[in-house]
């Protein structure tokens, strides 16, 4: 679904302070992680490497915070339009940069879940942070780039960043440069081409980026719509003769949005059928049930944000509403029981609150007892974000919709935990890496997670 809030008018319009909070929250938890990387960098020239993408980070934003107070609604949404599809996936990275610095210090060997041909290609945490770092200082310098161009009263001029912008991105995946780490960019490419064309033997590797894609659905959906408005021609200026033309070929129920926005779950089901075909569990036709039916309730979400938008009535809310709870409800269950290895509700656990099952732990889980009772109702909350709706007029606000695709990248990032821990229990490997991690975890061999 695409970003459609309505901004008011004015030089410091209501949306403008959210803007300059978010962007100062990236900016304090920029400069941490500088500061961290700073202090573990072993050469003179990491650190200054570290040290002048901090420095060009922080004076892009302040400058788009001040550019900020300057620019028409037009502006605003113009800014929107085009760089809140890039959060989310961008988020992504650096979260997952965390998660393998997190296995590489408690030396938990998460790289046997991938075939041993596919290991010597996996990037190490040190080269994901200096991807996260290039993809980071070009998206904000474009940022503010475009800010400071639409302060010049140009029209046209603005709307050049945007492809540029993508462009620089996409050639800095592709390029066969050896830069950040060739051979990585190369395996992720080639695994990305198997997600999207699902016509070959599903691996490990094709799994987990199909699962986070499937986070990303809704920044697909706004990417694909931004795109489309580069090749048919500015959004924000009416004057403009193709805009008209750009309005109706963009919009957010057009073919092209809908099919972005379904197709990581499409592809997903898509896999589940392909590996049951193979000989795999019948569990995977359960999987793909839960993709299945996530795409009712996309369609019917997308559907409902622009009536929710435009002040009306949706006519379908009921379904919608029934869809949602399905479909959350569904795929909790599957994150916990199945994706993660809780017993719960098939296989019973040990414990119960009256007649209701609690989820319980193996007795050679990786974390604390609290981790997994946080891990727990976190996503259970993360699950049913999209009951904000329900609450007055949030929907309309470009804010709480970036907040909300923020938050699903989070709670990808802490379902990867668990999940690449079921994984190496599956191998007989869980044993080896706790043999790492009892000085560094509190482990609890309980059976039960307390209610």
């Amino acid at each position: 679904m695409t970003q459609r809030g309505h901004v008011r008018p004015g030089r410091w319009s209501p949306s403008t302070p959210y803007c300059a909070g978010a962007l100062l929250l990236l900016l304090v938890s920029w400069v941490a992680h500088a500061c961290a990387a700073v202090q573990r960098a072993h050469t003179r020239l990491a650190r200054l490497q570290v040290a002048t993408a901090a420095a060009w980070s922080c004076l892009c934003i302040f400058m788009v915070v001040q550019l900020s107070r300057s620019l028409d609604k037009q502006h605003i949404q113009l800014l929107w339009t085009y760089f809140q599809p890039i959060g989310p996936p961008l988020l992504l990275l650096w979260l997952w940069s965390i998660t393998v610095a997190h296995f590489e210090k408690q030396q938990i060997p998460f790289d046997v879940c991938f075939p041993e041909k596919e290991r010597k290609l996996l990037a190490a945490s040190k080269d994901l942070f200096a991807a996260a770092r290039a993809y980071s200082c070009a998206v904000v310098g474009g940022l503010a780039l475009c800010a400071w161009l639409c302060t010049t009263g140009s029209s046209l001029t603005p709307l050049l960043v945007p492809p540029v912008l993508y462009g620089t991105m996409a050639a800095l995946t592709v390029m066969p440069v050896d830069v950040l780490r060739l051979q990585s960019r190369r395996f992720f490419v080639r695994t990305l081409c198997k997600v999207l064309v699902p016509v070959q033997q599903v691996g490990w590797a094709d799994f987990l980026l199909a699962d986070m894609l499937t986070s990303l659905a809704k920044s697909s959906s706004d990417m694909s719509r931004s795109m489309c408005l580069m090749v048919h021609g500015p959004l924000m200026h009416p004057a403009h003769p193709s805009s008209a033309a750009a309005a109706a070929a963009c919009g957010p129920l057009t073919t092209l949005s809908l099919a972005a926005l379904v197709l990581p779950y499409f592809v997903r089901m898509l896999q589940g059928i392909s590996v049951w075909r193979s000989g795999g569990p019948r569990s995977q036709l359960f999987n793909a049930l839960k993709y299945a039916s996530s795409l009712p309730a996309l369609m019917l979400t997308a559907i409902e944000h622009e009536y929710h938008v435009h002040k009306q009535p949706f006519p379908w809310k009921r379904a919608w509403i029934i869809c949602m709870m399905l479909n959350s409800s569904y795929s909790y269950y599957w994150d916990v029981e199945q994706d993660w290895n809780m017993p719960w509700i098939v296989d019973y656990g040990s414990r119960k609150a009256g007649p209701i099952p609690l989820p319980s732990l193996k007795g050679d889980h990786l974390y604390s007892r609290s981790w997994y009772t946080w891990l727990l109702l976190s996503n259970l909350v993360l699950r049913f974000t999209w009951a904000h709706r329900l609450l007055g007029d949030l929907e309309a606000h470009n804010e709480v919709l970036m907040i909300v695709a923020l938050l699903e990248v989070v709670r990808r990032w802490q379902w990867v935990y668990v999940r690449l821990e079921t994984e190496l229990r599956k191998l007989g490997m869980l044993d080896a890496s706790l043999g790492h991690t009892h000085s560094l975890h509190k482990v609890d061999h309980e059976a039960a997670l307390e209610p």
